[in-house]
């Protein structure tokens, strides 16, 4: 029995370093995004929705200015993050999936890897390569838990006693506020 588990554990092993390298890859991105966005940092000037409404007037704390959002700017969030993950799962330009001997992680568009679309990796030796997407994953590890301790001090005020004060608090009878 232990036989098949450890199987079927190494059978699995492409499927979950991909599914790693992309939550790590979103975490990193999100950790950046309601870091950038508590620090009070200038946001772009534009407008983020047809009415009128700037990324400015969505203000600095990362919970209200999601809830302030537009639902029209949330189902675009949705739209681009599903193509992403159909395109992740759709092998393209003669690659393989990564269950069938592919690269997990690797997703190209219009021909043109996504995550090194200027060619960084091209001259790159392969063990140079290995050692730069080990360091991707231990950063998008870190990158989940860092993801999880801002929601955990948006939350609760004794969670993280280094974001005291800096994170706004959420009330805990409306937690679902902004996602819908």
């Amino acid at each position: 029995m232990l036989l098949r588990v450890l199987s079927l554990a190494t059978s699995c092993q492409p499927r979950y370093r991909a599914s790693e390298l992309k939550h790590g890859r979103v975490a990193m991105l999100a950790s950046v995004g309601i870091a950038y966005t508590a620090s009070g940092g200038p946001l772009f000037a534009g407008p983020v929705a047809l009415d009128g409404t700037t990324f400015a007037s969505l203000g600095s704390d990362p919970w209200t200015a999601f809830a302030a959002l537009p639902y029209q700017g949330k189902l675009q969030m949705l739209i681009v993050i599903g193509l992403l993950e159909f395109h992740s799962e759709i092998p393209s330009g003669g690659q393989k999936h990564y269950l069938n001997g592919g690269t997990p992680g690797k997703i190209m568009v219009g021909g043109f890897p996504l995550f090194d679309p200027i060619g960084f990796m091209g001259s790159m030796s392969q063990e140079k390569k290995d050692e730069k997407l080990v360091s991707e994953i231990k950063n998008g590890r870190l990158a989940m838990i860092g993801v999880a301790s801002f929601f955990a001090a948006h939350w609760s005020p004794i969670a993280v006693p280094l974001l005291v004060g800096k994170m706004s608090m959420g009330d805990p009878a409306n937690m679902l506020v902004g996602l819908v």
